[in-house]
């Protein structure tokens, strides 16, 4: 894919890493599933430590 932006004389070319990250034996990891896996790990992260300085428990 190549994105060319108006007023830049440059043009950059893309290259898809393609869906699949790895493969751990018949298993495959995907983009999309490392991205919501590690959203959800911040967002538990990060409401355990507003608990803490809200003082409420965090769990």
């Amino acid at each position: 894919m190549i994105l060319d932006i108006p007023g830049l004389p440059l043009a950059f070319q893309f290259t898809s890493p393609g869906p699949i990250i790895f493969n751990i034996g018949s298993i495959s990891i995907r983009w999309y599933g490392l991205l919501i896996a590690s959203a959800v790990l911040l967002g538990v992260n990060l409401s355990q430590r507003l608990a803490k300085l809200r003082h409420v428990d965090p769990d």
